[in-house]
């Protein structure tokens, strides 16, 4: 996988009105959720099982089936971080003016 190109796919999705998308990090063995609320962005890690990445390569579609935001798992919250969404502009913008 192209990884600057899937960043910066998952981070136009966000800028151009979708309020949840999907960037995959370490080799595949997680990846980040990213909802848009107004102008910032929820982020949580999650770790990826074998069955949920054979069923996402097989559809072809990484955006497939990003769920609702949970911010706890019953009586447990669930571990996230918050960016403005002028970060993920700013993050799109730069990759673009860089020379490949």
């Amino acid at each position: 996988m192209d990884y600057e190109r899937h960043w910066l796919e998952s981070a136009r999705r966000l800028l151009e009105g979708f309020d949840r998308t999907r960037i995959f990090t370490s080799a595949f063995q997680f990846w980040w959720n990213l909802w848009r609320e107004g102008e910032k962005v929820i982020v949580q890690e999650q770790m990826l099982v074998n069955r949920k990445l054979a069923l996402l390569f097989e559809s072809g579609d990484y955006y497939r089936r990003i769920d609702k935001r949970q911010s706890s798992e019953g009586d447990v919250k669930i571990a996230e971080w918050a960016i403005g969404l002028g970060d993920i502009h700013d993050f799109v913008e730069r990759r673009m003016a860089s020379p490949v």
